[in-house]
């Protein structure tokens, strides 16, 4: 089976989290870190110093526990939605057909800004109407799923292994006319100067599918 935009199974929900419901796969972490937190709140109320309960106690640090690890599972999920990555990217990168030609330290090649991660997010699935769908900046193939765009400065990347300023892409243009060369050669006396194909390799776009 394939699952796209797949994230991770999850055995809380016995059921994998991808493309169609991370995003109530998130909101079901915030509404377990909420309950948690007033079940704790709640319990230390119940707590008489002069005559402390045992089993309230015990359970009191059950809740604590959980709560942490929903905490930890919380921030770590809510950076995956800023950084437009999932968890088995985070965690597979090099083992992904798809991530390969990308360099880890430079983020998700398909992340945007910010604002347009978390609306990538949040508006990407398919039961999400119509009117809000359209501002996820998502390409949508035949089926109706999720393309995702590889962003110009990680295809750059990708290609020609450093990434280039606007001001280093001019200048090198500049010295390549002043060489009477292409735009597009050589000049290896720089360490910013590369090859740079438009045959390069790396796709436009993936599903980001996992079997």
């Amino acid at each position: 089976m394939c699952v796209r935009t797949h994230d991770h199974h999850c055995p809380w929900l016995g059921t994998c989290v991808g493309e169609n419901n991370r995003v109530l796969f998130y909101w079901f972490l915030v509404f377990q870190h909420l309950e948690l937190a007033l079940f704790f709140l709640e319990g230390l109320k119940g707590i008489s110093v002069m005559e402390p309960s045992v089993l309230l106690i015990m359970g009191l640090l059950f809740i604590a526990m959980f709560f942490i690890m929903v905490s930890v599972l919380l921030c770590f999920h809510t950076f995956l939605l800023l950084a437009n990555l999932t968890t088995w990217e985070h965690s597979s990168w090099s083992n992904i057909t798809y991530m390969k030609p990308f360099h880890r330290e430079k983020g998700s090649p398909f992340g945007r800004s910010m604002s347009a991660n978390v609306a990538m997010y949040c508006c990407g699935p398919q039961w999400v109407p119509e009117r809000f769908r359209r501002y996820a900046a998502l390409r949508r193939d035949e089926e109706g799923g999720a393309e995702w765009e590889v962003s110009e400065r990680a295809r750059r990347i990708a290609c020609c292994g450093v990434a280039e300023t606007r001001v280093e892409r001019s200048a090198r243009e500049h010295m390549c006319e002043a060489l009477n060369l292409d735009q597009l050669g050589i000049l290896a006396q720089q360490e910013w100067y590369h090859v740079y194909s438009d045959t390069c390799s790396v796709p436009l776009a993936a599903h980001r599918v996992e079997a």
